[in-house]
């Protein structure tokens, strides 16, 4: 599919989202394939809560194949978190200690509520302003959107590879 898409006149950028469990599997071949950026859903950098929040025990396993994606391959990788209030905080500390060596970008995302989430909607939503606050006293700044980007608002910090 990817190498179908590449193809097609008129497409610049191919990207696709994953949870990445087989990322390493997958990775040579969506590289060959063309993929130009991938979106990764994690919602923690800690094993225990990624494991309780996923039912899979595997997130050294897709920290390593992510360093591999970025040390063997041109694709983009950007990593996706939802904010909830039980681990908002300590997502954006490692998040923010992930990115400054790794050219990456880290977005939060914000928990929705549907018709059927209301009790951990309100247990768990969180602001983006505790977020935005601490990157901003920290000195993050907006970075400028590109054409193709998303509405995602991104900052970046003149100490740090990633977003």
């Amino acid at each position: 599919i990817i190498k179908t898409v590449k193809n097609t006149e008129g497409i610049e950028t191919v990207a696709m989202t994953s949870n990445g469990y087989k990322l390493g599997k997958h990775l040579a071949d969506w590289q060959a394939a063309g993929l130009n950026q991938l979106n990764i859903s994690m919602d923690s950098f800690d094993a225990a809560t990624f494991h309780k929040m996923t039912g899979f025990d595997m997130l050294p396993q897709l920290l390593a194949d992510m360093d591999t994606l970025l040390a063997t391959t041109d694709i983009k990788l950007k990593i996706n978190s939802i904010l909830m209030a039980e681990t908002a905080f300590e997502n954006l500390m490692n998040a923010i200690d992930y990115v400054k060596d790794r050219a990456v970008t880290y977005r939060f995302i914000e928990f929705m509520q549907t018709s059927d989430n209301s009790d951990l909607f309100f247990a768990q939503h969180a602001q983006t302003d505790i977020i935005t606050n601490y990157l901003i006293e920290h000195g993050w700044q907006t970075h400028e959107r590109g054409s193709n980007d998303g509405p995602a608002i991104e900052y970046s910090h003149p100490d740090y590879q990633g977003r």
